[in-house]
């Protein structure tokens, strides 16, 4: 998923992710965005955690 903050993206953040069964799996700090790889079941939680302003889903494409 792509976890965009209304403010830079605070350690804290990062810590709620992980502690939720997340991983990190990329930073843009200038964009105040992380990409994460999370359970399902995180999703609602992290929608609703201080600082949040947009949570979508992202996909990877293969072109065969």
């Amino acid at each position: 998923v792509s976890i965009r903050y209304d403010r830079p993206v605070r350690q804290s953040d990062l810590d709620l992710i992980t502690s939720l069964g997340g991983r990190i799996t990329r930073e843009y700090e200038t964009l105040n965005d992380v990409a994460a790889e999370v359970p399902d079941a995180s999703i609602p939680r992290l929608r609703q955690a201080d600082g949040v302003s947009s949570l979508e889903y992202d996909a990877t494409f293969c072109a065969g």
